[in-house]
């Protein structure tokens, strides 16, 4: 069996295993480069995008909790004594980048 024959038994078609076998003569080469090269193709498949919505300020004479900004993240605010809340006491971090309810501002 030649060099080719046995390097597209072992690589099954992954080019950079192919390159790796007919390049250093290495079979055992070949078959780490495939294999990493498949698991490489499967971590590039799981990654998960990340949804950031933004950084939100507190609303001015009020306070903000939370620090995370992160899709599902969840944001609360609230007034300084002698002001109101005026939008959102709430807001999270949706799936599509933006923040959920209004932007909150404390009024006397």
């Amino acid at each position: 069996m030649t060099l080719v024959q046995q390097a597209a038994s072992v690589c099954q078609g992954d080019p950079f295993c192919r390159f790796d076998v007919l390049t250093t003569g290495d079979l055992a080469l070949g078959n780490l480069t495939r294999a990493s090269h498949r698991r490489f193709r499967q971590l590039q498949e799981d990654l998960k995008t990340v949804v950031s919505c933004g950084w939100l300020a507190p609303p001015a004479n009020g306070e903000k909790s939370g620090t995370d900004y992160l899709r599902g993240s969840l944001l609360h605010f609230r007034c300084h004594p002698g002001y109101s809340l005026v939008g959102s006491a709430s807001r999270r971090c949706q799936d599509n980048g933006a923040w959920s309810g209004t932007a909150a501002s404390c009024l006397p």
